[in-house]
Order: C-alpha cells, then structure tokens, then sequence
C-alpha cells in the first residue's frame, strides 16, 4: 500500500513537473512582450558638472587672472535605455568593464533606465539583451540591441577646424577611432578647407553668371525688340545715305 501511494505521489510531481516544464504563455502576450522589446531604444546626454575637487590644479599657460577666475567642469555620458515596460527585463554589459547587470522595471525611473559612463574620451559598445519576465513565454532573449557611446573627438576644439563642425574630424563627438597621426589630419583638414574655399569661389562665380542669365531671360523680348529698332535705323541711314549719294 506505501509503495502504490509513493508511486502515486512520484506519478503526480512528475506529472505537474513536466506541465511545469512545457507551460506557455498566451500567444496575446507573448507578442504584447514582443511589441514592448522591440519599443526599448537607447539615447545619451553629454552632463557638465563643477569640478569639486579643491585640489584641482588648473592647467599651464593662465594668466593669473584666468587662474584666479577658473572653474574646473567634469564631464561625462548619461546612457538612457528607455521604454522597459512591466513585462520586460535587460542585461547590459560594456566593452570597456566587461561586467553585466541586469535590470528589471523597479530599477527604472517610469520606464527608463541611467547609466552613468565616465569614459568622456573612449568608444564604449553596449550590449542590451531584452528578456521577458514571464518565464512562461521563453526564457530566450527577444532582442539584443547594439549601441556605441560616442567619444569626445579633442581635434574638434583646435582652430584649424573652426567652422567645419560637420567634417567628420572635426565633430565634437565621433562613434569611430581616428586611426591618422597628427600630421595626416593636419592635411586632411586642410585639403577640406581648400575644397570648401573652391567650392565657395565656384558658387560665387555661378552666382554672377546666373544673375546675367536671369537678366537676359528676363528681359529678352526688350532687348529682341531693341535690336530690331536699332538695326532698322542703321539700316535706314544707310539706305538715306546710298541715296544722296546716287542724287549728287
């Protein structure tokens, strides 16, 4: 009797272990979930803080004034991982540290996780794993999500590139690694300001040579009509002087 009533109990666990095992959730949730993971999107913000370090040395070549009146900032990246709904969790890891964390909807801030990089002058690769929190609708991930934390790009700030903001060495911020020594971009952005100064001449140039076009699209009947007085009355001088000469 022990041993049919051990049998049973083993049968019973199995059994719920096994629907356990193959539960699913609804198909209507599973792509609720779905709809959700792929609504997550990432963003940044460049933060400018005071420095508040009172050992802070400011840099060489101030003038005692500016020494006197300088104010260190510290800047870095907040990363933003928006839209992590109820239903939904994320695993980030970095290329820089190499660690993973993982988040779930109550680490948010309605719905939009921070993460704060430091790495103000370094590419940093995200990795962000969707996964839902319902285990019964798969314990896969649903999405995975690339994304490269810009770096701030120092030749941005020398004057050589002033005005050309949008070359891409001289952007404030780059997702790439500038793999050219100081001279090889010294050249590349000037044979960029040499292209943009012949562009500009050529565009002035185009300019003057629309401005006869459209003055003489514009007024073509005038100077047709104009033409044809003129050439009549040169014609009828000459006709009037052949014949006083036939006259004398």
């Amino acid at each position: 009797m022990k041993k049919i009533k051990l049998l049973f109990t083993f049968l019973l666990t199995f059994i719920i272990g096994v629907n356990s095992a193959f539960a699913v959730c609804e198909t209507s949730e599973l792509n609720k979930v779905r709809q959700n993971a792929y609504k997550v999107s990432t963003s940044y913000d460049l933060i400018k803080e005071e420095e508040n370090d009172e050992d802070y040395t400011p840099p060489d070549g101030l003038t005692e004034e500016e020494i006197e009146n300088f104010v260190p900032y510290n800047y870095y990246f907040n990363i933003y991982i928006n839209n992590v709904s109820e239903d939904l969790y994320v695993v980030v890891k970095d290329s820089i540290s190499g660690a993973s964390k993982t988040f779930h909807h109550a680490d948010t801030n309605n719905g939009v996780i921070t993460i704060k990089d430091e790495n103000f002058t370094e590419l940093n690769d995200y990795t962000i794993d969707i996964y839902a929190e319902n285990v019964d609708c798969g314990s896969t991930k649903i999405r995975t999500i690339n994304y490269r934390k810009p770096k701030y790009n120092e030749y941005s700030g020398y004057s050589i590139c002033e005005g050309l903001s949008s070359y891409y060495l001289c952007k404030t911020f780059i997702d790439f690694d500038i793999d050219y020594n100081f001279d090889e971009v010294y050249d590349k952005i000037s044979n960029q300001i040499a292209a943009k100064e012949k562009e500009e001449e050529e565009k002035g140039n185009n300019s003057v040579t629309d401005k006869i076009e459209n003055f003489l699209g514009k007024n073509k009947i005038a100077i047709i009509v104009g033409g044809i007085i003129v050439g009549a009355g040169v014609a009828t001088t000459i006709v009037i002087m052949v014949r006083r000469r036939r006259v004398a």
